[in-house]
C-alpha cells in the first residue's frame, strides 16, 4: 500500500510546491499571505493550499 497526497491550491498567485532537487524527499511550505507581528503577538496564516492523503492499494 502507498500513499498519494492531492494538493488543492487557493489561489494561482502562489508559487506551487516542489521537491527540493537533491536535498530531500519533503516539499517546504511557505505562508501564501505576508503578516507582520510584534513581539508576544500570534496569528494564524494561511499557506494556500489543502492537503488530502488518499491511501492507493
Amino acid at each position: 500500500m502507498s500513499e498519494i497526497i492531492k494538493i488543492k491550491y487557493h489561489t494561482d498567485e502562489i508559487e506551487k510546491l516542489r521537491y527540493i532537487d537533491g536535498k530531500s524527499d519533503w516539499v517546504d511550505l511557505r505562508a501564501a499571505e505576508e503578516v507582520s507581528l510584534k513581539a508576544g503577538e500570534t496569528a494564524l496564516i494561511s499557506l494556500g493550499i489543502s492537503l488530502k492523503l488518499d491511501s492507493v492499494k
